[in-house]
């Protein structure tokens, strides 16, 4: 059955690990925590040959932003490298002195326990006012 939760995101990525496809995209996460911030990433394994979504569409990450911060979290990317998982997302919005690259990973894999680069954002357009 196809996933309709997906179908309303944007900035969609695939991320292909062994047999499995996995479907990242942004939008509302509110179907899933009260508080998502503006946009959230959501996640579902999908059929690559037909694109119907496998299991069901999860909040898969919200912005760790200040609440004062525009909290978006928009055109995720997850990548494997060694024995880590990353996913980078990019946050706070685009306007002036606002966009970062944030990145996080795992160990645990795609569906693990994920945890903060301490040295986030990785790449910012502007002086960090939420310091």
């Amino acid at each position: 059955m196809v996933n309709l939760l997906l179908r309303v995101g944007f900035d969609p990525d695939l991320f292909f690990e062994g047999n499995k496809t996995y479907l990242c995209t942004a939008s509302s996460g509110s179907a899933f925590v009260e508080d998502p911030g503006y946009f959230a990433i959501l996640k579902t394994e999908i059929d690559i040959s037909t694109g119907d979504s496998l299991t069901d569409t999860e909040l898969f990450h919200v912005s760790t932003l200040p609440l004062d911060a525009p909290r978006l979290a928009e055109g995720s990317h997850l990548y494997k490298k060694d024995d880590w998982w990353y996913l980078m997302t990019a946050e706070g919005g685009t306007d002036a002195k606002s966009h970062r690259v944030m990145i996080k990973r795992s160990k645990d894999g795609v569906n693990g326990v994920w945890e903060e680069n301490p040295n986030n954002p990785i790449l910012w357009n502007g002086k960090n006012l939420f310091i």
